[in-house]
């Protein structure tokens, strides 16, 4: 299971009122932060050590995100105008990461052609078969096999390709100032948060690049048809349940209580319930009712 969160912050110049919307500028900085938990059952992989993963990482095109390789993963990115060819930069993080006080962002250093030695360097041995789906037979096409003797470097990055959540954001490429990098390339802690507040700092970076992100998700907005409400998703009481809210603002109530994750998808063609999506397994005394016995929610 693999679980991808991309995250992109701007920074804009303050624009005098007058300014015309065809007129305003782009933002004067973007920062991206993608980060993933992933859990495989591949053997061995959990016990495999830093240089291990650092391996399968370059092989999959990230620069820490190791192609899968279990545990927490974040890659951030950072770019400015100010200073296009990259900027050194610092991303000052909050105590929950449990990773210091900041993390250095370096800009990304284009590569001119293989180093010395690298032809050489020794290929590891073995094949990684991949299935999909479930089935009591295996379909047609599988396994995708990649051998790691033989393949060609891009190989590796296209094996998982529609298998997980693309890389949005956080890309190591020229004009980027990235973490992790050749400075600082430690491992996320099992127990990190990203909750708390944050700043992204280094020369021609606005002082206003802050944000802060919350400990509860709320997302999948949906607007009820005569505009007075919005059903959403949070998970402020630990899965994702649905809500309700005035559209011009109040409190949230709460519908769905289940331990399964639910979606809201519209309303009904009356605004008075929620169409919503969720994968429940339950016997037919546990199922959720709403009025009149029918599982509904209202």
């Amino acid at each position: 299971m693999i679980l991808n969160k991309n995250l992109m912050m701007t920074a804009m110049l303050a624009l005098p009122a007058s300014v015309a919307l065809g007129q305003t500028k782009p933002p004067v900085a973007h920062f991206w932060a993608d980060v993933a938990t992933h859990s495989m059952s591949i053997p061995g992989m959990d016990d495999m050590d830093e240089g291990s993963m650092g391996m399968f990482g370059g092989f999959f095109g990230g620069t820490k995100n190791a192609g899968g390789a279990p545990g927490k993963w974040l890659d951030t990115a950072l770019h400015t105008r100010n200073k296009p060819s990259g900027t050194l930069g610092s991303h000052a993080i909050p105590p929950a990461l449990n990773m210091g006080s900041a993390l250095p962002l370096v800009p990304v250093q284009v590569e001119r052609g293989r180093s010395e030695g690298e032809a050489d360097m020794e290929r590891p041995k073995g094949r990684l078969l991949f299935y999909w789906g479930c089935s009591e037979t295996v379909r047609p096409g599988q396994p995708r096999v990649l051998d790691f003797a033989r393949a060609a470097p891009d190989e590796y990055s296209k094996f998982m390709i529609g298998r997980f959540a693309p890389d949005r954001g956080a890309k190591a490429v020229a004009g980027r100032s990235v973490w992790p990098n050749e400075q600082d390339r430690k491992r996320v802690p099992a127990n990190a948060s990203l909750n708390g507040d944050h700043a992204v700092s280094g020369e021609g970076v606005p002082a206003g690049l802050r944000f802060a992100i919350g400990a509860a998700h709320d997302f999948m907005p949906v607007w009820s048809r005569d505009g007075k409400q919005i059903a959403f998703a949070s998970d402020r009481y630990g899965n994702f349940d649905l809500f309700v809210m005035p559209a011009e603002g109040g409190e949230a109530r709460r519908l769905t209580y289940h331990s399964a994750a639910e979606y809201p998808y519209t309303f009904t063609g009356d605004d008075t319930a929620v169409v919503f999506g969720a994968a429940r397994m339950d016997a037919a005394p546990g199922l959720q009712m709403g009025p009149g016995g029918r599982p509904s929610v209202r």
